[in-house]
């Protein structure tokens, strides 16, 4: 017997995940950030110069959507992209003091 989704835990916290995308998206959207975006400059915070592909996994997105984020985050000025010193063709990513603001 199946229950209806109103009955199901699932439903409930699905409920629960999409009030709190809610609130954040209201959050940050006075700083003009998404709630992606803003993931992404708490991540390079807390570990500066990390690549684009560690910082994906760190905020459970694929390489291919943290690309996007960080081009969107280096547009606005609050991220800076360089060339890792030892690998050639990684680059570490770290704030900008507008990113940090």
């Amino acid at each position: 017997m199946r229950l209806p989704i109103s009955e199901r835990l699932g439903g409930d916290l699905k409920q629960v995940v999409d009030d709190l995308m809610t609130v954040k998206a209201a959050a940050v959207k006075p700083a003009g950030l998404t709630v992606p975006q803003y993931a992404a400059l708490l991540g390079l915070y807390d570990n500066p110069g990390i690549t684009a592909a560690a910082l994906a996994r760190l905020c459970h997105v694929t390489p291919q959507t943290m690309t996007t984020i960080l081009q969107n985050l280096e547009a606005a000025g609050l991220i800076v992209r360089t060339p890792h010193p030892w690998h050639r063709n990684m680059l570490e990513t770290r704030l900008t003091e507008a990113g940090q603001a």
